[in-house]
């Protein structure tokens, strides 16, 4: 994964690797605060170690055996947004708001990111915002990287 809670904010490790002199010695010294414990999952809050090896990118991880579903779900998430552009996320942080805010007027109104939502289901292909009103559900996916042959 890459972000994690330090000193409760928000971190992602993109931001991260800039602060440091070379790309070596940022690995060096997160995993060193990942071995105090300073690091932990933004959804179950367990201890976070980095992993960073020959093979996978650098990234976050729990301790062995201790994963949890939010953060996998997460994860998959992140890899199936991958492609879209840069507009994606602010695209979808502001629809998701605007349906935030409206559940003030609409109480049976409930409206969630789509891993939070679905975490459970392990669903393949999961909606950028899931709403539901009432009884009734609806997935909202946002595309922005759409071309005309193969999509």
């Amino acid at each position: 994964m890459q972000i994690a809670m330090y000193e409760q904010k928000q971190l992602s490790l993109h931001d991260e690797f800039p602060k440091f002199t070379s790309r070596e010695v940022a690995i060096d010294q997160i995993k060193k605060r990942g071995q105090k414990r300073a690091y932990t999952c933004p959804f179950c809050e367990e201890f976070f170690t980095l992993r960073a090896g020959s093979t996978n990118e650098p990234h976050f991880a729990h301790i062995r055996g201790k994963s949890c579903l939010m953060s996998q779900a997460y994860e998959q998430y992140e890899k199936q947004i991958k492609r879209e552009s840069s507009n994606h996320s602010i695209i979808r942080d502001v629809i998701f708001d605007d349906l935030s805010t409206q559940r003030k007027y609409k109480p049976d109104l409930k409206v969630e990111h789509g891993y939070q939502a679905k975490v459970k289901e392990s669903w393949k292909l999961v909606p950028d915002i899931v709403v539901q009103k009432g009884s009734k559900e609806f997935g909202i996916s946002i595309l922005t990287n759409v071309h005309q042959r193969g999509d």
